[in-house]
């Protein structure tokens, strides 16, 4: 038997393993616990943060939503702005038409009224023209230089619109003077005042050329609502529109005609102003090309479904032709100086008003807003490129570029503008 103390020692020893071995098996299954409880953790956290990203992807989606959205809602905003700008300017627009539409009826009224002065042919109109008539307010006596195809009749539609101008068209009173003066009849200048007159439709029904469609039916040199075929109470301009008749009358020499045009402005008793208008060369020679060549209906098919003509040598004519014209034409813009007028077809399409009032000024008379609007919508919308409708070949594109770096007033052409 052991003794007391050393029975005690080893109790207590073995209290105290057992107590370390209780410790370690609570420690142990703490640690267990706490595994467990890591593991939920990290399996919650992992939870959240797949639940995170889903919530950043679906804000990130409905943001690029939001923003479409947005950029929708300004575009409809854009588009309703501009919107209710076009409506403010048609309102406006429509105010102008309408104040327009009436002062246009007025007008035809008036016109009317005009025109039924002269329904009589027969009326003698040359007192309107004597000394004191108060109809007889001319400042200068018109005519066209230049060459065929080039513009010069629908400026000339555009000019007798004008309710105190009176333009004939190709009554060729140069050629008449002359031809009067040859075979000596008695001829005076209210006698071809008269002709323009009666020409213009002055004294006729239905007025002149511009009134009806030409030979080409698909296009018309009618002004409607303005002084065409008429004029009110007084005239300032008169003259005749026959551009590539004056620089070759008779053919004479181009400075024997500004002898026999200076002689023919001391018959007529006003001074001269020139028209001159020109147009892109290659258009020009080529539409001449197809006047000489084409019947009336070819020429309207060849435009209406872009047809192309091949025929060397009657453009090489046609070409040969227009450069000798421009020759001609330069000496008569050097002579007659600042009494010739050059204006540029495509101009008149591009800005009609402006190129209107440029002929106002040169004229020297008023032209109002009504003439000048009104008469704009009666120009064409685009220019005919008829140089596409032909075929041209290096020698000819060379002379044609030749002809356009000699003279001024065609450098600012080219085959491709």
């Amino acid at each position: 038997m052991l003794p007391y103390k050393e029975s005690l020692l080893i109790l207590i020893l073995t209290l105290v393993v057992m107590y370390g071995c209780a410790m370690c098996y609570i420690q142990v299954a703490n640690n267990r616990q706490l595994e467990k409880m890591i593991t939920l953790s990290e399996m919650k956290l992992s939870e959240r943060i797949r639940d995170y990203e889903k919530g950043i992807k679906h804000a990130k989606e409905s943001t690029t939503s939001c923003a479409r959205e947005f950029q929708t809602r300004k575009a409809n905003v854009e588009e309703c702005t501009e919107l209710l700008e076009t409506h403010k300017t048609q309102i406006g627009l429509l105010k102008i038409i309408k104040t327009r539409q009436r002062e246009r009826d007025e007008c035809i009224l008036k016109r009317d009224r005009l025109k039924a002065q002269y329904e009589d042919c027969n009326r003698d109109d040359t007192d309107i023209f004597k000394s004191g008539s108060k109809a007889n307010k001319i400042k200068y006596f018109v005519l066209f230089i230049g060459y065929p195809r080039s513009g010069h009749s629908i400026v000339a539609a555009l000019l007798d619109a004008h309710p105190h101008v009176v333009i004939s068209h190709e009554l060729h009173v140069v050629q008449l003077w002359r031809d009067s003066l040859i075979e000596k009849e008695e001829y005076s200048k209210y006698d071809m005042f008269k002709k323009i007159l009666k020409s213009t439709g002055k004294t006729t029904k239905g007025g002149g050329f511009r009134s009806m469609n030409r030979t080409n039916k698909y296009y018309t040199l009618d002004v409607p609502g303005l002084f065409q075929g008429q004029y009110e109470d007084y005239i300032e301009i008169i003259g005749d529109k026959r551009g590539g008749a004056i620089i070759a009358i008779d053919n004479l020499k181009a400075e024997e005609i500004t002898v026999e045009l200076e002689k023919f402005q001391k018959f007529e008793g006003h001074p001269l102003k020139l028209f001159h208008i020109v147009r892109n060369p290659y258009d020009n020679i080529a539409t001449r090309f197809m006047y000489n060549s084409l019947s009336a209906e070819a020429r309207k098919d060849t435009f209406l479904n872009n047809e192309v003509w091949e025929d060397i040598k009657r453009l090489t004519k046609v070409v040969t032709r227009q450069a000798s014209d421009y020759k001609r034409l330069q000496q008569f813009i050097d002579y007659f100086g600042d009494r010739v007028l050059t204006l540029h077809h495509e101009d008149l399409i591009a800005d009609p008003e402006s190129f209107l009032n440029k002929m106002c000024d040169f004229l020297e008379i008023e032209c109002n807003s009504f003439y000048i609007e009104t008469a704009a919508m009666s120009v064409f919308s685009n220019a005919t490129m008829s140089r596409h409708n032909v075929v041209w070949n290096e020698e000819l594109r060379a002379r044609v570029d030749s002809v356009i770096q000699t003279y001024t007033f065609l450098s600012r052409y080219s085959f491709e503008d």
